[in-house]
């Protein structure tokens, strides 16, 4: 979603009412404990709503400072940026892959393919339930996509399983200053 250069048309500062329902949207979105969602909002910090200016786009990016938390897709839907899991890495079921893997992952964004999936935080991911992809080896996701089919219930060892929809390094991540954490090896 973010492989060409992002750029704002406006901003305005999220508070009152409509926090409380992103929060509310947010929780229903990711059916995991209220404590995970409340920590993609920094106690004491605006959260920033900032509209990409895409022709005709209407997704939209919440910022908590300078580190992008959430995007609304624009079509309903709203999932946690990769900078946002980083302050709540349990807030989406994962999948996990062999290091070789990030390479495609995090160099061109590149969908995830089954044969690189080498395990999963659930017994099942539903088809349409937005999921984190970590790395063997390190606790904190590298992307955040859309599960296309149940990994658990295929009959092959085959075909495109996760649509990326952030990922590290891409247009969204240049526009904040968090560091990867000290597992993350670059390159690798």
């Amino acid at each position: 979603m973010f492989k060409k250069k992002v750029e704002f048309k406006g901003s305005s500062v999220v508070g009152g009412k409509t926090l409380k329902k992103l929060k509310s949207d947010a929780f229903n979105c990711f059916g995991v404990a209220e404590e995970s969602v409340l920590q993609l909002f920094p106690h004491k910090t605006d959260i920033v709503l900032k509209k990409v200016a895409w022709g005709g786009s209407k997704v939209q990016v919440y910022f908590a400072g300078d580190v992008p938390i959430l995007v609304d897709d624009g079509r309903g839907g709203i999932f946690p940026t990769v900078m946002g899991l980083w302050l709540s890495p349990d807030c989406l079921p994962f999948l996990v892959v062999a290091q070789p893997v990030s390479k495609f992952l995090c160099g061109s964004g590149a969908d995830l393919m089954l044969p690189g999936v080498r395990g999963m935080s659930a017994e099942s991911i539903p088809q349409g339930t937005i999921v984190a992809v970590k790395v063997q080896g390190n606790p904190l996701p590298i992307a955040v996509g859309m599960c296309l089919f149940d990994p658990a219930t295929a009959e092959t060892r085959e075909g495109k399983v996760v649509e990326v929809l952030q990922v590290y390094g891409d247009n969204l991540w240049e526009l904040q200053s968090a560091q990867p954490n000290a597992g993350f090896v670059e390159g690798e």
